[in-house]
């Protein structure tokens, strides 16, 4: 029997039933269907509340799942959410060290930091760029790391390559890269540090080594900033600032710049695996812009897209500036008088150390490069001749395969290049200052050679007194302060005044024998250049040197001090 014949059957004995009690028919069946009704509403009901029990056991389900993922990684979870909105330093300025030798009026209006500033937390990976250090300094301040990697000079003469053996065990967890070195006589100069504390990354870029008489004795120039994770890492996208609640603006192509510049370096000392380290943070708030030296010998006139380094790099960077000054004027006649005025240029350059090179007025080669003046080599020699004429600027003698002629013209110039010469301006203390100020504690960082001075060619009219902010404090730090028009501009980082660092031009290419890094500010605003000045660790603008004085020498103070003690013998 059918399912419908059973039902028919079942309502046919009800009616039946009810019949013999009474009842019509009629109304019989009514009250069979409203029944019926009232089954299938209660059965729907069971099956809402079924269904409705059953997400319930569901989300139950996840929140627990969420609870127990929360309880495995309950500190990742709070340093994430604590460090993001505790971003220290934003980039946009520059700090003076802390040194042992503090007096409260030379403090005044500087912004400082400590060694023990900078790596305060757990870091989770740090990596150490330098050219020396003690050992000593780096157990004091990055034990406990559990991932610390070295990227140091190798001196053959401390230890063997790749050996890099501590006096103490309290680095237990230590890898030393040594990077290659393609020219005779180059040096890994570079000051860097780069900190993972998992939720932000800490960059920081600096003319200090890793030993205490540079962190604590000399006077150096830091540039930090602090790099949240990247928003397609991190779900929190909160991105606050501690110090300031300023607007950092966002720029992408900046960002990837200074984070390709950054990968480049990686390879360039045979590290690329680095790159995982940096790779999940967010570059687009980045402040400054790197500039990089490698050993080599490079084309001085690179095809499109082709790497740049030294002097050529600090070039392109200038002019990367110009455009963006030049596309933020909106008047054709504004930005006319913009364009004429990039002719005009002035320039500081602060420095430790001093190169004797001067074979080929080397140090002319600057202000030129920096001020967009184009390579005399990229010209003939003619054309060469009478573009430098116009534009009242010597042409470097003996740079590439020059002509004799044309050296002899040059030399025939001497008188007249004093006003282009006294637009570069180099800031060194003099013998004299020290000696006033009785500030000889780390002068060993002071480098220039003895006798120097005494060359006809050395360029004595561009020397400018340096002068630290505090007397006691002799500086290791390397500033240039570029005036180009309208443009403004400051670099900071490893590059002394030497074609060791920044290349010399040999048979048409530059030539650089050191690693070097710095950063490159530019300000648009006279308050925002005025608030980047007023932490030089010197007092700007300079003064120049007085007829007697003369930078000061290591040799030549020693031979002082040992001539005055025989003297007092006598």
């Amino acid at each position: 029997m059918s399912n419908n014949e059973e039902s028919d059957l079942e309502r046919a004995l009800q009616i039946s039933l009810l019949e013999s009690q009474g009842k019509n028919a009629s109304h019989l069946y009514v009250d069979l269907q409203k029944n019926k009704q009232r089954q299938l509403i209660q059965q729907q009901k069971q099956k809402q509340q079924q269904q409705l029990f059953k997400q319930l056991q569901t989300l139950q389900q996840q929140q627990q799942k969420q609870q127990q993922q929360q309880q495995q990684q309950p500190k990742r979870k709070e340093r994430q959410n604590s460090h993001l909105l505790k971003l220290r330093f934003n980039g946009k300025k520059f700090y003076l060290n802390r040194t042992e030798s503090i007096e409260t009026n030379s403090i005044q209006n500087k912004d400082m930091v400590s060694i023990k500033d900078l790596v305060a937390g757990e870091i989770k990976t740090a990596i150490l760029c330098t050219y020396s250090l003690q050992v000593e300094f780096l157990d004091e301040h990055f034990t406990g790391i559990k991932n610390l990697i070295l990227i140091k000079h190798w001196d053959e003469n401390e230890y063997d390559e790749g050996k890099f053996s501590s006096k103490t065990q309290k680095i237990k967890h230590m890898t030393v890269i040594h990077p290659p070195h393609t020219i005779s006589g180059g040096c890994f100069r570079v000051k860097m540090m780069i900190l993972d504390f998992r939720s932000f990354l800490r960059i920081v870029i600096c003319t200090a080594n890793l030993t205490k008489v540079d962190w604590y004795i000399t006077g150096q120039v830091i540039w930090v900033q602090d790099f949240p994770l990247h928003p397609k890492v991190n779900s929190n996208k909160v991105f606050r600032y501690l110090e300031d609640n300023e607007n950092i603006i966002r720029n992408e192509q900046r960002g990837t710049v200074f984070f390709k510049t950054l990968e480049h370096f990686f390879e360039q000392i045979n590290a690329h695996n680095l790159t995982s380290i940096i790779y999940y943070y967010d570059f687009s708030y980045v402040q400054v812009e790197l500039l990089l030296s490698i050993p080599g010998f490079h084309d001085v006139k690179p095809k499109l897209n082709q790497k740049v380094y030294g002097l050529l790099h600090l070039r392109n960077i200038i002019e990367i500036g110009k455009k963006n000054l030049f596309n933020s004027v909106v008047s054709e006649k504004k930005k006319q008088k913009l364009k004429e005025s990039f002719n005009n240029y002035e320039l500081f350059y602060q420095s430790s150390s001093i190169s004797s090179y001067h074979r080929d007025n080397w140090i002319h080669l600057i202000p030129k490069i920096i001020s967009g003046i184009e390579f005399p080599w990229e010209q003939s020699k003619n054309e060469n001749i009478n573009y430098y004429q116009k534009k009242n600027i010597q042409i470097p003698i003996d740079i590439g395969n020059e002509n004799e002629n044309v050296k002899e013209k040059e030399k025939g110039k001497e008188k007249k290049k004093g006003k282009a010469k006294e637009k570069f301006k180099i800031i060194y203390p003099s013998l004299n200052h020290l000696i006033k100020t009785n500030s000889f504690t780390g002068a060993d960082c002071l480098v220039i050679r003895k006798g120097i001075w005494k060359r006809k060619k050395f360029p004595k009219q561009l020397f400018y007194q340096c002068k630290s902010y505090n007397p006691k404090v002799i500086l290791h730090s390397k500033i240039l302060i570029g005036f180009v028009g309208n443009l403004k501009f400051l670099y900071l980082g490893s590059h002394n005044l030497s074609p060791a660092a920044w290349g010399q031009v040999t048979n048409k290419k530059l030539k650089i024998s050191n690693y070097e890094m710095g950063v490159v500010f530019f300000k648009q605003t006279e308050e925002e250049w005025d608030d980047l000045l007023e932490n030089l660790p010197f007092k700007f603008p300079p003064e120049k040197y007085q007829p007697k004085d003369q930078p000061f020498c290591f040799e030549l103070y020693q031979q002082i001090v040992k001539e005055f003690r025989e003297k007092s013998k006598n």
